[in-house]
């Protein structure tokens, strides 16, 4: 019973680090590997459409269901989280853009990203 326990708890592991990497890391990179301020605008607007769309569809779903049971935040929580993620990685690209020097852009990049973690931790445990 007790091997059994730990299985499973080291799966829940598993499973968290993927939901990190996927919600905070992914969109976090993903303006980070735009060759240009043209290609980054574009990625904005079409991230901003979809969680627009994204925002409006919860909306309507959260007012016309009769029920309420209390999870309809982990709707709204975790779009937030890849929106944060990309606002996060689009400025700390903006900045790596007006920045010439390759071993600069290195250490914003990094920068960003633990300013990123360590904001999202202040804020979670406030």
């Amino acid at each position: 019973m007790l091997s059994n326990l730990g299985v499973r708890q080291k799966g829940n592991a598993r499973r968290m680090f993927l939901q990190v990497v996927v919600l905070l890391l992914v969109p976090y990179a993903l303006p980070l590997l735009m060759p240009s301020w043209r290609w980054l605008l574009a990625y904005d607007v079409a991230v901003a459409v979809l969680l627009t769309i994204w925002f409006t569809l919860w909306y309507h779903a959260v007012m016309t269901t009769p029920t309420r049971t209390g999870l309809e935040g982990i709707g709204l929580v975790i779009p937030m989280c890849a929106a944060i993620s990309t606002a996060a990685g689009t400025m700390v690209r903006t900045v790596t853009l007006f920045v010439r020097a390759r071993s600069v852009v290195g250490a914003i990049s990094v920068l960003g990203a633990i300013i990123l973690t360590v904001a999202v931790l202040v804020w979670a445990n406030r």
